[in-house]
């Protein structure tokens, strides 16, 4: 009995964790202004339904696949000029976040 609970905890606990993979996306969006763009874009898709950005740029994602598939997200994001997961944007670097160095 213990080893057939053990191993119930052994997949509920597999398969937590491959959720958990597939709800963040690593991005170069750093600053406030490409955090709202991508979060904006990605609440227009089905099954959006929270975008949390950490400082470094990490989206942690609440949606259901049944609407809109990862690489959907993924592919969303280097629509909107910025990196996701290291797929570089599509049409070209559009990051907000960059600052430009002034010359005198």
């Amino acid at each position: 009995m213990k080893n057939l609970f053990l191993i119930l905890m052994l997949t509920i606990a597999t398969i937590t964790a491959k959720a958990q993979d597939n709800n963040t996306i690593e991005t170069n969006a750093t600053c406030k202004a490409g955090q709202d763009r991508i979060t904006t874009e990605l609440k227009k898709l089905d099954g959006v339904f929270d975008v949390v950005f950490s400082g470094d740029g990490t989206i942690t994602l609440d949606y259901s696949s049944d609407g809109t598939t990862y690489d959907d997200l993924v592919e969303k994001i280097t629509e909107c000029g910025f990196t996701a997961n290291g797929i570089e944007p599509k049409n070209g670097d559009k990051n907000l976040c960059k600052t430009e160095k002034k010359t005198k």
